[in-house]
C-alpha cells in the first residue's frame, strides 16, 4: 500500500508525536508499504534546528514543508505557525494523484491539520486515518484559551466532529480517549 502521512512533527524531532509517528512509518516500510511523510522543515522542540527539504530515512520518504517559525513563545506566533503549516500541507495533499495513494494518515499538530487532510481525502475518495494524539479543541477549552460557547469554539467543535466522522479509522492513544471519542 502507498501511504501519505502528514504531521508538523516527525523524526528526528524529539516530540512524542514525532517519535510515535516515526515508529509507525518505519514499521509500515518494513512490512513492504511505501510511506511518504510531509512534515515541518523546523524542529518542533528546538527553534534553532532546521531539517533538509527532502530525505529518505529507513525507507520513509520525507518531504519537509516551509512555513513561518515564530516558535512557542507567544500564542499569536504559534497560531501563525500552525496556519502557515496548514497552508503548506494543503497543496501537496491536493496535488497528490489519488491513484497513487491508498490512505492518508494525519496527526496533529497543528490542530486543524487532520480536518484539512480529511476534506481532501473525502474529495479524492481516499481512505483517511486520523491518529488522535491530543484532543483539540478540548485542550484549548480546558486551558481557557478558547471559550467553547464562542463562535470560534463552536466552529472548531464542528470541524473536529467532521474529521472524526469522516475518518475510515480513528486511532486513540488510550481507552479513556477512545471512550471520549465514541
Amino acid at each position: 500500500m502507498n501511504f501519505i502521512v502528514i504531521s508538523q512533527c516527525y523524526w528526528p524531532d524529539t516530540a512524542s508525536v514525532a517519535q510515535h509517528l516515526g515508529e509507525l512509518c518505519q514499521e509500515l516500510t518494513k512490512r513492504g508499504h511505501k510511506v511518504r511523510v510531509f512534515a515541518s522543515r523546523f524542529s518542533y522542540e528546538d527553534k534553532s534546528i532546521k531539517y533538509s527539504k527532502f530525505e529518505i530515512h529507513k525507507g520513509v520518504v520525507i518531504s519537509r514543508l516551509y512555513h513561518t517559525h515564530f516558535g512557542k513563545k507567544t500564542i499569536i506566533g504559534r497560531a501563525i505557525d500552525f496556519i502557515t503549516f496548514n497552508l503548506s500541507a494543503f497543496f501537496p495533499l491536493l496535488l497528490a494523484k489519488s491513484k497513487h495513494i491508498d490512505a492518508i494518515i494525519a496527526v496533529p499538530p497543528p490542530p486543524l491539520l487532520p480536518f484539512i487532510a480529511s476534506v481532501i481525502a473525502k474529495k479524492k475518495s481516499i481512505p483517511f486515518i486520523y491518529w488522535v494524539m491530543d484532543l483539540q479543541p478540548e485542550l484549548s477549552f480546558a486551558t481557557g484559551l478558547i471559550n467553547e460557547r464562542s463562535i470560534t469554539g463552536k466552529i472548531l467543535n464542528i470541524l473536529s466532529r467532521f474529521t472524526i466522522r469522516n475518518s475510515e479509522r480513528t486511532i486513540a492513544l488510550d481507552s479513556d480517549m477512545k471512550k471520549y471519542l465514541i
